[in-house]
Order: C-alpha cells, then structure tokens, then sequence
C-alpha cells in the first residue's frame, strides 16, 4: 500500500562523512529515545536504524524507507551532546482505528501496517473503500456517542459499496443503517435508547436496523418485535 511519508530532521552533522573513524565513534555513542506519547516502537529497532541512517550515507535513503514503513516512526529529529551521545525525539504514528485488520489508521490520515503490530490497542475497526475512510471514523464516532449512554462500545463499522453501514458492538449486537438517511437514523436511535434505558432491555437487544422510513426493526434475544 502506498504511503506519503513525513521525515523531521536527522542531523548527521555530530558524524560527517562516512569513515572508519566516523563508524567507530558511533559504536561507542550513547542513543536516547524519547517521545511524547508512549513508545509504539520497539527501541532497539529504531536505535539500529538510526545508526545505519549515520553510519552509511550511500544507504540512507534504503535504511529510511525500512524505518519509517516499518515501525510505527512518523518523524526523526536529533540532537548531537557532547563528548558522545545523541538525543533522539521521536514522533510517532498515533492510530485512529484498525483498518480492515490489516493495518491503522492514524491521525494524519494514511493507513499503515507495521511489522510491529501485535501491541494491545482498543481500537474500532473499519472496513470499507479506502477514500471513504474518513467518513467511516465519524461514522463510528456518532454511534459510539449513543452507545455511550449505556455503556457499549463498538467492534466493527462496515460500510458496503451501496452505501450500508453494519455496526457491531463488542457484545456482538449489530446495527444497521444506510448513508443517505444516517443523520434521520441516528435521531431514532437516540430516541429508542432513551425509551430502553427507563424499560431496561438494552441489554437484551441482538440487532437492530434503522433503515425504515418511520420506525426501527429490533431482535431481541428471546423474540422479534
């Protein structure tokens, strides 16, 4: 998948020209990582790929395309300390949602699939055209905000070619509804909640599909009303 990157700064000025001696001194230097968030990135990972980005000028270009495609690094920035240590601000990737269970999307809106993927993030999953991405996480943002109100949270939004939007709790309740009537739909589904939290069967609720021009198709777990 195609990707637009970002690249900071990396200042090389602290090693100059590639050398023998250069190589030498970068054995012995002392790399700190920080970030602002909680490193995504594995540490030993990025301080490898920073020092083959200093170490060899003729392979930078390749080292850069292995860091920044395949770690969760959206940008570099370094500062030189003397006698021997080089400070490295990271930033990084910030996920929005799971992309198809292949990948993230992130808060600068491109869709990445690092090699360091198995890390343990609560995140909605989005399912759908690529170019419609953003419309599918406000989406999930305005039925999250209903399912707020009773404490559910949503798995999966899956938003079909012809326009139809599956919602899947992580209780595995599904709900329905279509893109030319969604805002119509999402003021019905307000309204049903508000009437459930008093009757105290949401709980009981397998499906629902808001579809329907007046009204709402609910599943419950013992019977169809």
């Amino acid at each position: 998948m195609k990707k637009n990157l970002i690249i900071l700064s990396l200042l090389v000025l602290f090693f100059g020209c590639s050398s023998s001696n250069n190589i030498n001194k970068l054995q012995t230097t002392e790399i700190e990582i920080s970030t602002d968030h909680v490193m995504m990135s594995q540490k030993n990972t990025v301080i490898a790929g920073v020092k083959s980005l200093l170490a060899d000028e003729l392979q930078k270009k390749k080292l850069a395309s292995f860091l920044y495609q395949d770690t969760w690094v959206y940008g570099i920035q370094s500062t030189p300390r003397w006698p021997n240590k080089l400070e490295v601000k990271l930033s990084e990737h910030q996920p929005l949602a799971r992309w198809k269970n292949e990948g993230y999307l992130t808060h600068s809106g491109l869709i990445i699939n690092p090699s360091e993927n198995n890390l343990d993030l609560v995140l909605v999953t989005l399912t759908g055209i690529e170019n419609k991405k953003f419309q599918l996480l406000e989406l999930s943002r305005n039925i999250q905000s209903q399912l707020n109100r009773y404490g559910e949270n949503l798995a999966e939004v899956d938003l079909s070619p012809l326009g139809h939007i599956k919602a899947t709790t992580t209780k595995g309740v599904i709900l329905v509804f279509n893109v030319k009537d969604f805002r119509d739909q999402l003021e019905r589904l307000e309204d049903f909640i508000s009437f459930e939290l008093i009757s105290g069967r949401l709980d009981d609720i397998k499906n629902l599909d808001l579809r329907y021009k007046n009204g709402i198709s609910v599943l419950y777990l013992d019977k169809e009303i």
